[in-house]
């Protein structure tokens, strides 16, 4: 898990500014959700926080520690992006997996990780399958679990905007993050 501030970030392309004055504190632990209409900002703030877009002005503070000219992989953050790309000729277990597989983890800990992300987002029985199968997509949980292995992880799907109206879905989200103190923004 990390704290995060933002202070007085702001983003610009060009001459127009997209991002204005942005101030947050994020507690360790904390749960946040960023919801707003289309091309109000929400994905570049995410893009910045992960070190894929430049920050224009403003810090951006990560565990007590400026992060603005941070290297992305440097940052351990994850990104589900709302158009996300699963491979499709590796299994559900290889896609989770992929992410440890380049990181170089022991295999162990590597199947320890995958089985504990695919128990909580109850996809224990797809992780041979491959992601084209219909049957896997009932749900929109395989589309956390490659990036969920990691930590921090960050999400960033405006379709979560319409499960999140789910009950049983908001649950399940309080409960993963707060069992893999994981952070979901």
């Amino acid at each position: 898990m990390a704290t995060m501030e933002f202070k007085s970030i702001k983003k610009h392309y060009n001459d127009i500014e997209v991002l204005h004055d942005i101030n947050l504190d994020i507690k360790d632990g904390e749960f946040i959700v960023l919801i707003g209409s289309s091309g109000c900002g929400k994905s570049t703030l995410l893009r910045m926080i992960c070190g894929l877009e430049d920050i224009t002005d403003g810090k951006l503070i990560i565990n007590d520690k400026v992060a603005n000219n941070i290297k992305p992989q440097e940052r351990n953050m994850a990104m589900v992006f709302q158009s996300y790309a699963l491979y499709p000729h590796m299994s559900v277990y290889d896609n989770i997996s992929y992410g440890l597989k380049i990181k170089k983890e022991s295999k162990d800990e590597i199947d320890k990780k995958v089985k504990d992300v695919a128990s909580i987002l109850g996809i224990s029985n797809y992780l041979n399958r491959l992601p084209k199968n219909p049957a896997l997509f009932s749900t929109s949980k395989p589309d956390v679990s490659p990036r969920s292995s990691r930590k921090p992880a960050l999400d960033q799907r405006s379709t979560l905007i319409k499960h999140v109206t789910s009950m049983s879905y908001k649950l399940e989200l309080v409960i993963w993050s707060r069992d893999t103190g994981q952070r979901i923004t």
